[in-house]
């Protein structure tokens, strides 16, 4: 792959990651129209959501180091009741518990690794899938087919069905 190529898909990449649509279906289906080389499995596909990862990490550096010190917390909390809950079976005592779960940025701690138990599982299980579905053009446009469509019933559901009453709900906005 050229380095023209890589920047077109980084621009790709850059473009639609945080759109409500596959990133990696776009990156499949303009690597296969423009006849591009996968490599070695995905790697330019996984380098490419690196880079993404890399600069969430640099945008968002204090809420997520703020996230690790809450777990960090949590951890400690969870050891703290089970020390308590031992010396409370010892001693017949009732001391109180600490709240695992005391503010917004641990229930998105919590809320963010309970997330990725399904997509982990699925990832491990799936890993031979994506490299096939890289190379064709079938799955991508499928998948982004679907998506589409989904994202089309979504909208029209919140307008009430009908294209109209979206665009007078637009010019009742305005």
């Amino acid at each position: 792959m050229s380095l023209l190529q890589s920047i077109l898909m980084g621009i790709i990449q850059g473009a639609t990651e945080f759109l409500p649509v596959s990133s990696f279906g776009h990156l499949c289906f303009v690597q296969n129209i423009l006849g591009m080389e996968h490599g070695p499995g995905v790697l330019m596909e996984v380098m490419l959501h690196v880079g993404t990862l890399a600069a969430i990490f640099m945008t968002f550096q204090k809420d997520i180091r703020h996230i690790l010190y809450e777990m960090l917390d949590m951890i400690l909390d969870i050891v703290g009741n089970a020390h308590l809950y031992i010396h409370n079976r010892r001693t017949g005592k009732q001391l109180h518990y600490a709240r695992i779960i005391s503010n917004t940025y641990r229930k998105f701690a919590v809320l963010l690794l309970v997330s990725m138990i399904p997509t982990a599982l699925l990832g491990y299980t799936a890993r031979r899938l994506v490299v096939l579905a890289a190379d064709s053009v079938l799955i991508p446009s499928a998948g982004l087919l679907v998506t589409g469509i989904v994202l089309l019933v979504i909208d029209l559901a919140r307008t009430g069905g009908t294209k109209a009453a979206k665009d007078a709900n637009l010019s009742d906005a305005m």
